[in-house]
This record gives structure tokens, sequence and C-alpha cells, in this order.
């Protein structure tokens, strides 16, 4: 084997590994960048251009194996590698694109929800607000110490803010996030319509905005624009509790 050939092989090797590991990698970087364990998949969202980044790693894995074949060296693990990851780049890559119209990252949306409640949030955050249909999903992670100094000050001083959920309010959330709430601390839970505070509504339709808090990640998940509707069954079943 020709020095040449030798350092194509080696290259072709070098490129197979590094075009294979290229969507964990660039998946890792985009979650990492975007706090998805705090801010929910739409962190992730924000970032997954990143991956566009690692595409010249499958266009050169191409370039390689056409290199290799041409000297009749082993070319088709370079190619197959290829054109599965490239597709898989491209795809994910597009993703801020596809889902735009379902995520938001406006920080507004915390003083936006804090002048409806009347309950000072904290402003230094970091947002990701999903759009469901039903209502608002917002995670906002703190990022400023002196802000969650101060909130969660605000926090113990503040009787609306309850360290337990009933389950009679619990009962009107999404079932989505209901389970999810199990991983918070403390919960208010205002009524826009009747504007009351973790009551449960004696019937018809009513507008909530739910705000939830987690002391060990500073983590918020907020649910507004979000309307429900007591049939005369479920004020029964919460008389029970």
């Amino acid at each position: 084997m020709t020095k040449n050939n030798l350092v194509l092989k080696i290259l072709g090797n070098l490129l197979f590994w590094a075009t294979l590991i290229s969507p964990i990698f660039s998946f890792y970087l985009a979650s990492n960048m975007g706090d998805q364990d705090l801010v929910g998949l739409g962190g992730m969202m924000r970032y997954s251009w990143i991956m566009f980044l690692f595409m010249p790693l499958s266009i050169l894995s191409i370039f390689i194996a056409i290199l290799l074949k041409k000297n009749k060296q082993k070319y088709i693990k370079n190619l197959i590698i290829a054109f599965i990851c490239l597709p898989i780049l491209a795809i994910f890559g597009s993703y801020m694109w596809i889902f735009s119209d379902s995520y938001s990252y406006d920080t507004n949306k915390v003083s936006d929800v804090e002048q409806i409640i009347k309950l000072n949030l904290p402003t230094k955050v970091k947002v990701s607000t999903l759009k469901t249909g039903e209502c608002n999903l917002t995670y906002a992670k703190i990022i400023d110490d002196n802000d969650i100094i101060e909130f969660e000050n605000e926090i113990e001083n503040n009787s609306l803010w309850q360290n337990n959920l009933k389950v009679t309010l619990k009962n009107l959330l999404p079932s989505y996030v209901q389970g999810e709430t199990e991983f918070f601390d403390v919960f208010v839970f205002y009524n826009v319509t009747s504007d009351e505070y973790n009551t449960f509504p004696s019937k018809g339709e009513n507008e909530y905005i739910f705000v939830a808090y987690d002391y060990d990640f500073n983590k918020l998940m907020i649910i507004d624009d979000y309307v429900y509707t007591l049939d005369q069954d479920i004020l029964l079943y919460n008389a029970k509790f």
C-alpha cells in the first residue's frame, strides 16, 4: 500500500467515526445549550440549527468514499454512514423552523403573566413556551443569582404560594402536566375569570393561570391562556375531596 493510499484509508476511518457520532454529539450540544432538562424540549429546538454545522462531515465522508473507490479500497461503510447521518442532521436541524409556530422564546411571557396574576415573578429568565392549542405551557429558568434570592424571598413572604397542590385543582390541569407537578415545590392556581387564588370554581367556564416553582433547579412552569368548563359530574367528583 502506497503512502497516499494509507493516508486515504486513515482519513476514511476517521471520517467514518466522526460522521457516525455527529448526530449524537450535535444533539447533545443543542440540548445542553438549550437547557432541555430545565426548559423542556423547546430549549433544544431553539438550537437545533447546530446540527447543520456537522453536515460537512457526511459530505466529506462521501467524497472520501469516491476517492477510496477509485483507489480500489473499501469505501462502502463511508457511503452508508454518510447517507444515514446526512438526512438525520438535515431533518432535526430544521426543527427550529418546522416548529417555529409552536414554540416561542419571548421572555416577556413571564412579565405578561405577572401583570395578570398580580404576583412578582423573576425577570432574568431563559424561556421556552409551547403553544399546545389547549394552553400555553412555559418553562422558565432563572439565570441570575440575585433574582433567585429575591424571588424565593417573595415566595416565603406571600401566603398565596402553596406548598401543596390540592387534588381538586390538580385535576383541572391538562392531563399531560398533572404528573409533572410532582417535581415542583410551590404553586399558585389563579382563576382569571373570578379573580380568585387556589380555589376550586363553583361552576361554568373559567380561565386559569397556573404557576409552579422548583427550588432545586430554579425553574418555573407556567400554564396560561387555559380555559376549562366544569360539568356536573366533575363537580360531584371533586365534592368528595
